[in-house]
């Protein structure tokens, strides 16, 4: 399953808010796939993109298909009627609140090609 990994790189150091670049890695992620094989796929785009060795990057969102349509299903679960559990609902916030940086920055000019 292609997942996409939208990463938000920044100049010198995290939480620096200094030219602020955003870049999306696709990587075709399995149950076997370890978590450094994802780390070494994201740093080999961050190379691909001129970002390595002057940026600093942190995976700021996920989605498997496209993020508007995981958003609006997510948005409808939090809307709907069902008594969720606290951790669960907490979970689809977060998710809700990544898909909409991600929704926000795809199709911009912030995201570097």
């Amino acid at each position: 399953m292609i997942v996409k990994y939208l990463s938000k790189a920044e100049f010198g150091a995290i939480n620096s808010n200094t030219d602020i670049k955003y870049f999306v890695t696709s990587i075709d992620v399995q149950s076997h796939t370890h978590p450094g094989y994802i780390a070494r796929c994201i740093d080999n785009r961050m190379s691909e993109v001129g970002l390595k060795g002057t940026h600093y990057s942190q995976v700021i969102a996920t989605w498997k298909t496209n993020p508007v349509d995981e958003l609006n299903d997510i948005e409808q679960k939090l809307n709907s009627d069902n008594n969720w559990t606290t951790t669960y609902r907490k979970e689809l916030q977060q998710k809700a609140a990544e898909l909409s940086v991600a929704v926000e920055v795809v199709g911009t000019d912030r995201l570097v090609a």
